[in-house]
């Protein structure tokens, strides 16, 4: 009983040196992101300002400290923000999703029925990935737009032309795509060169069937090396967002932050995206980390 108590008491200190260290994490974040955002202001023209840079670092410290009275063209910027990242976040965690989603169907489709062609459909991953994703983007819009004129059927909203018509589908897919032909091969790749391990042969030998040892072994123990990769993705997705949202007129944070380039809107568009996004990066490093510790 005494152990159980010790334990439970030990497991608490962890849970709040980890949210302690979350936190400071943040913190250290919003401090980097405020002198990010301040740097136009260091190099004015072709001179460096430092006692302005200073000025305004703190000047936007304490406006973040006051969120209330932050205002975009005499209009309060919060309200603001949130309406724009209640476009973009939504749409950029359902990209997140369905890049996963597409790369495990596709490379658990390959491993289950065509595993005598792995090469060929690896070969074929890299060709697909290796194709501009702006290519891709306009492809799917043609498509759609090719699928209306040939049938009357609308698949999805192919741009935004109000509040109303607001484009998802496409936007969610065109994130997903070019990601998940990477995340497909890796995945593959990865699978792989677990199953080549030595421990499989020896649950093989006890009469386990391909099928089990791939669910409850490889993909288990591929877990924590995929989710690896997340911090790479989560980036590269990103950037694809600012050009999907050009591309489809979603008035999104991005689009935001670049037609409104001031050091204020920068700073605090930044931390809006940053925060969600960092914690969900910090869940799946937690489930990997739990993953690898099941399987060890």
């Amino acid at each position: 009983m005494v152990e159980a108590e010790f334990s439970g008491k030990s497991r608490v200190t962890s849970f709040g040196r980890q949210l302690l260290l979350l936190v400071l994490q943040i913190l250290l974040s919003i401090a980097v992101l405020i002198l990010i955002g301040s740097l136009p202001v260091f190099i004015n023209g072709f001179q460096f300002d430092p006692a302005g840079y200073a000025e305004k670092t703190a000047e936007i410290a304490m406006q973040l400290l006051m969120l209330h009275e932050m205002t975009y063209e005499g209009v309060p910027m919060v309200p603001i923000i949130a309406e724009r990242a209640g476009i973009t976040i939504p749409i950029f965690l359902g990209g997140v999703a369905a890049a996963f989603f597409f790369s495990f169907v596709t490379a658990y489709a390959a491993l289950m029925l065509m595993r005598k062609n792995l090469k060929k459909i690896t070969k074929l991953l890299g060709i697909l990935e290796a194709v501009p994703d702006v290519m891709i983007f306009v492809l799917l819009q043609i498509g759609v737009i090719a699928f209306l004129k040939a049938t009357g059927i609308k698949l999805a909203q192919f741009a935004t032309t109000g509040s109303e018509n607001q484009a998802v589908l496409l936007p969610i897919l065109c994130i997903a795509l070019p990601v998940s032909f990477f995340l497909s091969k890796m995945l593959i790749q990865y699978i792989t060169e677990e199953l080549d391990k030595s421990y499989i042969e020896l649950v093989r030998s006890m009469g386990f069937s391909y099928s089990y040892i791939l669910n409850m072994h490889v993909m288990r123990n591929i877990a924590g090396a995929l989710f690896g990769s997340a911090k790479t993705v989560f980036w590269s997705m990103l950037s694809t967002m600012a050009v999907v949202e050009y591309l489809f007129n979603l008035n999104g944070l991005l689009s935001f932050v670049f037609t409104a380039s001031t050091p204020e809107v920068f700073t605090l568009s930044c931390i809006t995206l940053f925060i969600p996004l960092f914690i969900l990066y910090r869940v799946f490093e937690r489930i990997s980390s739990s993953i690898r510790k099941e399987t060890q």
